[in-house]
């Protein structure tokens, strides 16, 4: 008992420094833990600092935005540990997509994907704008859209956070505007307003898992929201600034070799556009030099437009003329006051008013095509000049669209085109002139002479001679040289029947086939020949609408061709084939066959191959065909082979 009570205070001294040491260790513990995790916050904003630092020192360095936004996408996502970090642009019409993505694999890629409009409603545009972030830690758990459920399940996201990409409209409207307007509205009419736009979305998707976002991963994604927007204005503005320098370079550069050809007196306006593309080259570098050189550069411009040879027209939808060039009292009479306030379709011909209204309508529609137009004006004696011209829409600081009208004179063009015309159709004429009269003394003096000849046989036979068999005889060789002459002249009549839409066509049911083999033997017993005329059909028989007289036009010339040009006791086939909606007819010999340099002239009059001209023949014959086939909404192909034959076919529609 007495050394429990020796003991007794012995343990409650050391209990108590073991709890004073216990207490210690937990606090220094705490300290340790407080210190670390004051560590890792330091270090992360350090790194979230490096990130803005080395995303706004690439936008320093590089002009290039696809490589900024490629940078962001790539660092973001690295820092915030994400599946997922995209660039979204919401365009014009509503609609949005990945212009920029960084994803971890197996997670399917987005970019380059097209979303509708309904994706984005307007109540979130609106939110946007005003600043506002979306943080959803948990898609499953928050009640989202139908649109956006099924947006994110396609894609497997689980959790996202989107911060806006604002831009000043401002910059926006100034990359709206065109080379017309920068020239013709002054510097210091231009709205310098700030309002802001919505340009995209910096969007971060987590899809391993939901995640709880972070106040200051929050603010880093603004932070670097502002930094891509001002990557964004900062390219968008050196774009405009090459693109205008360039237009105006090139305006100033035309306008120089205009000036060239003129006169020596004008070498001080060469010495000014030298000023003014000096002053040009000092746009690349900023903004404000882009204003200033506008500003001096605004007056030349519209030097320049006054006093070019074009004619440049603005009106208005309606057709009431705004703006009008001096040089209109050049080409057309009236001064440039005389237009102002009248209707630009009062001066043009009414055959060619819907023309221009058509050409200005794809100018409203920004087509990318842009055609050469021509029209009739009339010009202050009332005489009508053609005018060439391209129409453009052009954009003002008015609240209606205009367009501008850009035209020439062409009228002298026009007269030179029509002198070549006519003296090409007179060449032409000329050939087949010079065609006609060469197979005319030869077709028409051989018969002739035939007759001639015969009629004098049969004189002498009347006064010497009771011979009758060489009475008919001579009495057919009449009848043949008349009936080759009759047949010329038909054809002849025939091709310009045609030509005048003077040729009678006349369909009427006809059996087909009979009426070929009908034809077959009367070519047989007319012309005596010793080839071997086959005729073959195919197809289901069918009876159908043809111009009879036509169609033995057809046959007669191609048969006689295949006769006329092909061996002795060589077979050539007629073909006969009846297709579901169409007749093919077909001509086959084993004749002299056509060069691949006549048959681009082979349906021309009067026109012979030069294998064949030393043999009788018109040049009609393949002529009158194509006529008579054309008749019938047909169609005729030649295939052919020198000294192997020819195959002509036809085609003809039932209906």
């Amino acid at each position: 008992m007495n050394l429990f009570n020796f003991f007794n205070p012995l343990i409650t001294v050391i209990s108590f420094y073991c709890f004073i040491v216990l207490i210690g260790f937990y606090l220094l513990k705490r300290e340790i833990n407080l210190r670390r995790e004051a560590e890792f916050i330091l270090k992360q904003k350090a790194k979230r600092e490096r990130l803005i630092h080395q995303i706004t020192h690439q936008i320093r360095l590089s002009l290039n935005i696809e490589e900024v936004l490629n940078t962001t996408v790539t660092e973001v996502r690295s820092f915030l540990q994400t599946d997922r970090v995209i660039i979204f642009r919401l365009w014009d019409n509503g609609t949005g997509s990945a212009i920029t993505e960084n994803v971890r694999s197996p997670y399917p890629q987005i970019l380059g994907k097209t979303f509708p409009e309904e994706v984005f409603p307007q109540e979130y545009h609106q939110a946007y704008i005003e600043g506002k972030t979306r943080a959803i830690n948990d898609i499953e758990q928050t009640d989202v859209e139908d649109c956006l459920a099924e947006f994110v399940k396609q894609f497997g996201v689980k959790a996202k956070l989107v911060v806006p990409i604002i831009q000043d409209i401002r910059n926006r409207n100034l990359e709206n505007q065109d080379e017309s307007r920068v020239n013709s509205t002054p510097i210091l009419s231009i709205d310098s307003t700030p309002c802001s736009y919505l340009w995209g979305l910096l969007i971060a998707h987590q899809c391993s898992q939901p995640r709880i976002w972070e106040d200051e991963e929050i603010e880093l994604m603004k932070q670097l929201a502002t930094q891509v927007a001002i990557a964004i204005q900062q390219s968008e503005l050196h774009t405009q600034l090459q693109q205008l320098n360039t237009e105006l370079e090139e305006r100033v550069q035309q306008r120089t070799e205009e000036l060239a050809l003129t006169n020596e007196s004008l070498k001080a306006e060469i010495i000014e556009r030298e000023k003014t593309e000096a002053a040009l080259r000092h746009t690349n570098h900023t903004l404000e030099s882009l204003i200033k050189a506008l500003r001096h550069s605004e007056e030349r411009f519209r030097q320049v437009v006054e006093n070019a040879l074009d004619i440049i027209t603005i009106i208005d939808q309606n057709g009431t003329i705004h703006y009008q060039s001096p040089s209109v009292e050049k080409v057309l009479g009236y001064t440039f006051a005389e237009f102002i306030q009248e209707n630009f379709f009062s001066y043009i011909h009414p055959d060619e008013i819907a023309n221009i209204r058509s050409s200005i309508a794809d100018a409203l529609e920004d087509n990318p095509i842009v055609r050469p137009i021509e029209f009739r004006c009339r010009n202050k004696q009332r005489e009508w000049h053609h005018l060439e011209a391209i129409t453009q829409k052009f954009i003002d600081y008015v609240p209606e669209t205009r367009i501008v009208i850009t035209s020439r004179d062409i009228s002298e063009r026009k007269r030179l085109k029509e002198v070549h015309k006519a003296l090409e159709r007179e060449k032409e004429l000329n050939i087949v002139k010079t065609r006609f009269f060469s197979m005319a003394s030869h077709e028409f003096r051989t018969p002739l002479s035939t007759v001639l000849a015969a009629a004098q046989v049969l004189e002498n036979a009347t006064t010497h001679s009771h011979n009758p068999q060489k009475q008919l005889r001579n009495l057919h060789r009449i009848q043949n040289a008349v009936k080759n002459m009759v047949q010329l002249l038909d054809d002849i009549l025939t091709i310009n029947r045609a030509e005048t839409g003077n040729l009678e066509f006349n369909p009427q049911p006809l059996a087909l086939e009979n009426f070929c083999r009908q034809f077959m033997e009367e070519i047989k017993l007319s012309t005596n020949t010793q080839h071997h005329l086959k005729f073959i059909c195919q197809g289901k028989r069918i009876d159908v609408c043809l111009d009879e007289k036509l169609l033995r036009s057809i046959l007669a010339n191609l048969l006689s061709n295949a006769i006329k040009y092909s061996p002795q006791n060589s077979s050539i086939y007629l073909y006969l084939i009846f297709h579901s909606d169409k007749i093919q007819i077909k001509v086959r010999d084993k004749g002299v066959g056509i060069s691949p340099e006549d048959m681009r002239e082979i349906f021309e009059p009067f026109y012979r191959g030069q294998n064949v001209r030393h043999l009788t023949g018109t040049g009609l014959g393949l002529v009158v065909v194509k006529k008579c086939v054309d008749l019938h909404s047909g169609s005729i192909t030649i295939r052919s082979q020198m000294n192997k034959g020819t195959t002509v076919k036809i085609i003809l529609p039932y209906n």
